[in-house]
Parts: C-alpha cells; structure tokens; sequence
C-alpha cells in the first residue's frame, strides 16, 4: 500500500470508529460514564503499557531529543499565536483559554502514538520516537503550563490546583513512570537481543494493542455536534495554528536545527499534525474556562485531520 493511502486509511479508520462510537451512545448502548471509563483505562493502562513496550524494545537516538525540544519550542509559539487570536477576537477570558490551549497543544500522546503506530507497523523506532517527542515535547507542558492557563483564563472559584501540583501528579501519572521505565530499560539494554527481556515485554504488548481502538471509543463519546456554525470563526482560526502552522513549524525546526532521517521528520510531522488535545476540555471544565467551546475545536480538527496530515506530508516531503 502506498504511504500517503496509509495514512488516509488509517486516520479514515479512526474516524470510523468515532462515528460507531457516537451511534453507540445514540442508541444507548454507551453513555458518558463509558467514555471517562475507556479515557482512565487509555491513560492508566494502555497507554503507560504502549510507551514502555515502545521504549524498552527499541534502541535511543540521540536527535530524538532534539525533535523533542523542536516540538516544545513550536508548542510555545502556537499557544503564543492562540493568544493573539483570543485577543484580536476580543474573547472573554474563559473562551479566550480555550483557544490558547486548544492551538497549541495536540493529541500526541494519544493518538499521536496510535497514528503513529498505524502508518509504521512494526517499526519500534517509529514509535520510540513519537512516545519521546510527546513525553518530553508535549506533556510536561501540557501538565504544568496548560493548567496555568486554564486557571488564568478561568473563573476565580474554580482555582483549586496549583501548577507546582499539577507537575507532582504528573510525575506520579503512570504515563511518566512509564516513560523513565522504558527508557532505563532502553539504556540498560541499548537495543540489543534478549530473549527474556522479550518475554517480559510481551503481556505490555498485548495491553498497549487495544491502545488505539479504547482511545477512538473516547474521542467518539466525547463529541459533541451542536453550534458548530457558531464558532467557525474562531475554528478556522484554530484549524490554520494547529494543523498547518504547527506542522509547517515543526519541519522547518527539524531542517535547520537537527540533521535527522527522513522517517524522523515525518513522525515528528505527524505528532505536530495532531488534532486538538482532549485534555484541553479536561482542563476548561476543571478551571472555568469553555469547556463546550474546547470539545467543539476538538472535534473540528480531529475530522480535518484526515484531510490536512497527508496533504503536509506530501508537500513537505
């Protein structure tokens, strides 16, 4: 199959499984209480089991972490040019932390990897390197400087986490701990032959296979399709930052501050091509920003998604 179908095959497939998701809670099968269920088994089991399974079966390059640094960089330009957008809009503080977050930060870590595993079966670089580049580019920002956000821009009642509490759930999340596991064990071993090792790795790998299918199941469950016309504005808006900025960002960074393969530039591309982050409407309902505002972006840039990752690909290719 050639690449470019794959990747439309594969995001087309996601979409799929967020409109059976969708039919599902129409018709009563699944409810709200299902999609915060399969979003704490994503990100308590699946996920934690994908990045370490990831990390631990593969050998580390050292221009990974500089893709990740490249990712970070490019995060805090999009928050920034989310920000001028709120304020040239003239949005109210709440709506105005909507969009910030949801400009600059993306679906890495969730399916980011899973996409990423979808376009490069089998290839435990390829995802090594997507689970770096959102664990260090993407979530520790995310986790500290997103909560800021939400709470700056949020009512003054709903204040009740800190940033610096915010970075100590992180740290104890399992998607962290996770993370420096298989990265210890990536070291320790340095990609070499162990049968035991493989042994041991196995039950993770069967768990992170259902990582993609319990994740579209939560995006599916979390959309919402009312007052969309209300807010293409401020989509569009969104739509240019996230899925074509932050893209067009992320190879320029690559090309000029690193010297990495081809294969590494594109899941670098596709991490950044990344619809808006699900957890910018955790995060708005948490600390009185819009949080019907966020799940309506949310969904926007996923739907385009399948449109304008391929498209990027192509023409930075």
């Amino acid at each position: 199959m050639d690449y470019h179908l794959r990747i439309v095959s594969s995001m087309g497939s996601l979409l799929v499984l967020f409109c059976l998701a969708m039919a599902f809670k129409r018709s009563g099968l699944l409810d709200d209480n299902h999609g915060k269920l399969f979003s704490k088994l994503v990100t308590q089991v699946t996920l934690p089991g994908l990045i370490f399974f990831s990390l631990a079966h593969s050998k580390l390059l050292w221009s990974e972490a500089e893709l990740a640094l490249i990712m970070l960089i490019v995060t805090l330009i999009c928050l920034c040019l989310g920000w001028l957008v709120a304020r040239t809009l003239r949005l109210d503080g709440p709506r105005k932390g909507a969009v910030i977050l949801a400009s600059g930060f993306g679906t890495s870590s969730t399916l980011g990897i899973a996409f990423v595993s979808e376009v490069f079966p089998g290839n435990a670089e390829a995802l090594a390197q997507a689970v770096i580049i959102s664990s260090l580019g993407v979530q520790p920002a995310l986790f500290t400087l997103g909560t800021a956000i939400a709470m700056y821009f949020g009512k003054d009642d709903s204040r009740d986490e800190t940033p610096l509490q915010s970075v100590f759930r992180y740290l104890k999340s399992p998607i962290f701990i996770a993370f420096i596991s298989g990265l210890t064990v990536a070291l320790l071993t340095e990609g070499g032959n162990y049968p035991v090792l493989d042994i041991i790795l196995k039950p993770f790998h069967v768990v992170s296979a259902a990582n993609t299918f319990l994740v579209t199941l939560a995006v599916g469950l979390s959309l919402r399709l009312e007052g969309l016309r209300n807010v293409m504005t401020i989509a569009v808006s969104v739509i240019t930052i996230k899925l074509i900025i932050m893209p067009v960002l992320l190879w320029l960074g690559a090309s000029v501050l690193a010297s990495p393969e081809a294969w590494q530039v594109e899941v670098l591309v596709l991490e950044g091509s990344m619809s808006s982050a699900l957890l910018a409407v955790v995060f708005c309902s948490a600390y009185g920003c819009d949080e019907k505002l966020a799940a309506k972006l949310v969904f926007i840039t996923t739907a385009l998604t399948i449109v304008t990752a391929p498209i990027l690909l192509e023409v930075l290719q």
